[in-house]
């Protein structure tokens, strides 16, 4: 349930809701042809408007929802944030109305349909992947201008025209930055839980640009590979996925992934928002240096930046991790200086083996591996058995006496 509202009430109110208009109805200018859409906030038709003649989108909000003012309001505000911004790729409003006081606007009909229903026909076209994209991250970086912020961007908020042209629409979270606002506070969480960047389900008030950054990196992961980024049976484990599990790099599940294009799109998903692109237009940028064969601006994570994050992530693993090491080289010293001062053969740091469920995490076990080798070099004469030599006694082979 939502939080703060009453099961029972619920209940009752959606008993006693009356029924959505249905269609053949009349509401003002238009027509209403049939339903094409419906989510928790609105439904949508697709309309025949009079003057002046032409196929529109009209949504209105749901009837269950006109006795809450602050729904109203929220639906009001998605109409105002969506007429405020004139960009080619933003899905145009033409206009506002309320009907025996329920609120609703009309749009441009994208008979093209969402991206969602032809996402699969872009894992082997990096090049329009990476040009659609770059289109979106626009629009949204004009938003951004603007002061505004779209919060719910997802396959199914990507729509197209007859000729393939892509707008972003639904600005139903979208939140005004200037603006100190309780309304869209609706639902317990806002956003769709595959593309939502980790920081907007911690405080979605306290989200900034990065967030959108993220979406897009999520779809964009999407086109490229077939799924979101992150999976789970629930909301709540797709959630927990996103703020504490790495994505797997595109390229194991698409070789035709070009190395470049996987860099941008982990970068755009970056839990820390600092970490990922500076804004929109950096993003669109970065695209666009790609489609165009040259150098993009981002850098894969190294070793290190991957270990850091990760420890940040797993403190109990990592800190252990760390106990493990000092243990280790203390040890070693103590046992050097004390039983054998004059040992020739000296000490062999075998490779550690990665448990985790995860094979990617094959890169923390290499890196304790070094870090102990490093450590041990720093005593003075004690020999270390170069790493390469070490590496014989990886998984079974090998009699390690």
């Amino acid at each position: 349930m939502p939080s703060g509202f009453c099961p029972a009430c619920l209940l009752t109110t959606a008993l006693n809701s009356p029924d959505v208009p249905s269609s053949g109805s009349r509401i003002e200018d238009y027509e209403l042809l049939n339903e094409i859409a419906r989510g928790g906030m609105g439904i949508v038709y697709r309309a025949q408007q009079r003057t002046p003649s032409r196929i529109v989108a009209l949504k209105m909000i749901l009837p269950v929802h006109l006795r809450s003012s602050g729904a109203v309001n929220r639906f009001r505000t998605e109409a105002e944030a969506a007429a405020s911004l004139d960009h080619e790729c933003i899905l145009p409003i033409y206009s506002v109305g309320e009907q025996d006081g329920a609120p609703f606007y009309s749009m441009k009909f994208a008979e093209g349909g969402p991206l969602s229903g032809s996402i699969e026909n872009y894992r082997t076209k990096p090049h329009e992947t990476a040009a659609l994209i770059a289109k979106l991250a626009r629009a949204i970086a004009y938003a951004h201008e603007r002061g505004i912020l779209h919060r719910d961007l997802k396959p199914g908020n990507i729509l197209f025209d007859g000729t393939g042209k892509p707008y972003v629409s639904d600005f139903g979270l979208a939140k005004w930055l200037q603006r100190e606002c309780d309304l869209t506070q609706t639902l317990a969480i806002l956003g769709t839980p595959f593309y939502m960047a980790p920081e907007q389900a911690a405080n979605s008030r306290a989200v900034s640009s990065a967030a959108d950054v993220y979406s897009l990196g999520a779809i964009l992961y999407q086109m490229l590979t077939g799924h979101p980024p992150v999976s789970g049976e629930t909301p709540m484990e797709v959630l927990r996925s996103a703020a504490e599990q790495a994505p797997r790099r595109p390229r194991l599940t698409n070789h035709h992934v070009p190395r470049d294009l996987e860099t941008i799109c982990l970068k755009c998903l970056e839990k820390e928002p600092a970490s990922r692109y500076s804004s929109a237009v950096a993003l669109a940028e970065d695209l666009e240096r790609f489609c165009a064969g040259h150098t993009i601006q981002a850098r894969p994570a190294g070793l290190t930046i991957r270990m850091w994050h990760w420890t940040r992530r797993n403190p109990a693993i990592a800190g252990l991790a760390a106990a493990l090491v000092a243990l280790v080289v203390s040890l070693s010293g103590i046992v050097w200086r004390e039983h054998n001062p004059r040992l020739s053969n000296g000490l062999a740091v075998l490779p550690f083996k990665n448990l985790s469920a995860d094979p990617e995490n094959a890169y923390f076990a290499d890196g304790i591996q070094q870090e102990i080798l490093t450590r041990l070099s720093k005593i003075g004469d004690l020999k270390v058995i170069s790493p390469t030599s070490a590496e014989n006694y990886k998984g079974p082979r090998g009699n390690l006496r």
